[in-house]
């Protein structure tokens, strides 16, 4: 019994130094293998994730700039667009956004001016809480109280939203309280603004700087897209010299930044273009 449990002990072993240098070598190539497979492939989709994000905030850049460009000059009875060249213009305007009603008629309550607008559809546009400016449906001048009375500043004509029926809106005149449901006429428009801060006339501009398209909205920055090839992209206005300016053609190029001086993760450049013609300029 003792001699056979000596012997099978003895013929129990383990691998030798040269059999796990062997597996090791082994397993190095595939390795090997594997990364030469995988290093290509993710350098691969890191460079198509790059187009992707250039292309994308390219096209939202070019999106936010159209929309601000087709409500440039709404209710500006001057030119909208100024301080136009190859890297950049101007927009005035009295509305940032689409958050507008046109009002039929208006009468006079407690501490407040109920509104009747033209298309009911265009309440949905004025939550309770939100503020909201006047301004004349002929000359686009703020609605005033007649007469003007000493102290009312631009903030107290930032009406407040008090309540909103179904084809309603009813405003708190408390800090204007000269202001009169006569002294808003048919076809007057009323916009939604974002504080009682903000100016009765906006100024939107679109700058091309550091390789960046920036948006300033009353002085406000923005990063539009970043990565802007500043050599190529630029802005054209039709007519040229044109007073005022009728169109304006964009054309922003983006790059990404280069993983590798090679033909998969190299340096790749984009282009998008629109062309917008500004509805507010006869």
């Amino acid at each position: 019994m003792v001699k056979r449990f000596v012997k099978y002990g003895r013929s129990r072993r383990g691998m030798t130094l040269v059999e796990l240098l062997l597996v090791m070598a082994i397993l190095s190539i595939v390795m090997l293998a594997v990364m030469s497979l995988y290093i290509p492939a993710h350098q691969s989709t890191v460079a198509q994730t790059q187009v992707s994000d250039v292309q994308d905030n390219l096209r939202l850049a070019l999106k936010v700039m159209t929309r601000d460009l087709l409500l440039a000059g709404f209710l500006v009875p001057v030119n909208p667009i100024i301080n136009s060249d190859a890297t950049g213009f101007t927009i005035q305007t009295r509305i940032v956004g689409n958050d507008f009603a046109r009002v039929s008629s208006a009468a006079n309550l407690t501490g407040k001016i109920r509104v009747t607008v033209s298309d009911p559809d265009m309440v949905d546009n004025f939550q309770v809480g939100r503020r909201v400016r006047l301004f004349e449906p002929i000359n686009a001048n703020e609605v005033t109280e007649e007469p003007v009375l000493p102290g009312v500043t631009d903030e107290d004509r930032a009406y407040p939203v008090d309540a909103v029926g179904a084809n309603t809106i009813d405003i708190d005149t408390t800090n204007n309280p000269s202001l009169d449901a006569a002294d808003i006429l048919s076809e007057t428009v009323m916009i939604v603004v974002g504080d009682e801060n903000q100016p009765p006339l906006q100024t939107i501009r679109y700058q091309l700087n550091n390789d960046s398209v920036e948006r300033i909205v009353n002085g406000n920055r923005q990063i539009l897209a970043r990565n802007v090839d500043m050599a190529t992209s630029l802005f054209d206005y039709w007519p040229t010299g044109g007073d005022p300016v009728k169109r304006i053609d964009i054309n922003l190029t983006g790059k990404t930044v280069a993983l590798k001086d090679d033909a998969i993760s190299g340096e790749k450049i984009r282009s998008v273009e629109t062309s917008v013609k500004l509805r507010n300029v006869y």
